[in-house]
């Protein structure tokens, strides 16, 4: 992974973690969309992504040891709140075990993206890869 989309990893994670182990924040329910501003997010060609937003939803709770975390990224044309179907006891992933947190890609409509950039919308947002 290069090292721009390491930090940009971290600072989803670090987001999620502020809101559940902040105790002055409250807490959103399990699956309830949530935002991380991440400022100018720097893009591996050069471009930058303006006041970048990143959706994301959590489910379970994070443990002492801060070692069951999963980060799942949504695909192509889905988002977080697809992710949903695979959350629970008997599912892809247990939230009584793990701390989960579905992120929505750049470019979705839900996080920074062409249709949601005030600054940036249409063709002036900048092309991106994954």
């Amino acid at each position: 992974m290069r090292k721009s989309g390491f930090r940009f990893v971290l600072a989803v994670v670090f987001a999620a973690q502020a809101a559940v182990l902040c105790p002055s924040a409250q807490a959103a329910a399990d699956g309830e969309l949530q935002f991380a501003d991440l400022g100018v997010c720097k893009l591996a060609r050069g471009r930058e992504i303006e006041n970048c937003r990143l959706g994301y939803r959590t489910w379970g709770a994070l443990n002492e040891q801060r070692s069951n975390a999963v980060l799942f990224p949504s695909w192509f044309s889905g988002n977080s709140n697809n992710i949903a179907a695979f959350v629970g006891p008997d599912k892809m992933v247990d939230p009584a075990k793990f701390f989960l947190i579905a992120i929505d890609a750049l470019g979705d409509g839900v996080s920074s993206s062409p249709s949601n950039s005030e600054t940036e919308h249409g063709t002036r947002f900048p092309p991106i890869t994954v």
